[in-house]
């Protein structure tokens, strides 16, 4: 723990203060949205499954806040199953309406991943590709750091290369896809995620979301496996 301080929450927190620097002369734009979805089932097996998402993003003239949350709870006959939190967030300083430069902080912290937890900065440059009423791409390269503290003790500290590209297809009034790919390169691991997903409106601000979320990670403790893989149904709520 006293790793994780030194190194990086003095970051997190230049982060942060930079971000309430540079809003605070700006008019901001908000827009959040909120997913949950739960199952409980009793009988001859006991089992609950719980799952939270969170978005806020800030847009302002010169500068994009954007901050995520998601958590995963699953038990099965009084025994966990799933315990995860994952954090990000994000500072995006615009240099034209399709670039800009970001600083981008992420905590991961999985019960049965084998680490006690898994933190990452990284800095670099998107730029939107596509920008139409109907298709969105955007791609984003970076540099940065991971310390990852292993559970049975020591951790693996190294540098990355964070790779990532965001698709949206806008495939009818009430419905829309989303692909979400990243990798990030390090000299231990390579870490990718996938985030693939459909949502459809079913009132003005609620839609029901059904998605797809793989991670892999190239190498990991022993005993544990390499790939991930959760499939949600879930409300959102969108304000």
């Amino acid at each position: 723990m006293n790793r994780i301080n030194r190194r990086v929450l003095p970051c997190l927190a230049l982060l942060v203060l930079s971000c309430e620097v540079f809003a605070a002369s700006e008019d901001s734009i908000w827009s959040s949205e909120v997913e949950v979805g739960a199952v409980y089932s009793t009988g001859n097996t006991d089992e609950s499954n719980f799952k939270f998402r969170g978005e806020a993003i800030r847009n302002g003239e010169l500068y994009v806040n954007t901050f995520k949350l998601d958590v995963l709870n699953s038990t099965t006959d009084d025994q966990k199953t799933a315990q995860k939190n994952y954090g990000v967030y994000q500072l995006d300083r615009k240099l034209s309406e399709i670039a800009s430069i970001f600083g981008r902080v992420a905590y991961e912290d999985d019960k049965f991943s084998g680490y006690d937890y898994q933190v990452d900065l990284t800095a670099g440059y998107s730029r939107q590709f596509i920008t139409s009423d109907i298709h969105k791409l955007k791609g984003s390269v970076g540099l940065g750091y991971r310390q990852s503290e292993i559970e049975t003790g020591g951790s693996e500290d190294e540098l990355i290369i964070r790779l990532a590209a965001d698709y949206v297809w806008k495939v009818s009034e009430n419905a829309t896809f989303k692909q979400s790919l990243s990798a990030q390169i390090g000299d231990f691991a390579t870490i990718s995620r996938s985030e693939t997903s459909l949502t459809a409106d079913v009132l003005n601000n609620i839609a029901l979301k059904l998605a797809l979320y793989i991670k892999n990670t190239s190498e990991v403790p022993a005993g544990r496996d390499k790939t991930d893989t959760e499939t949600a149904v879930t409300l959102l709520y969108k304000f």
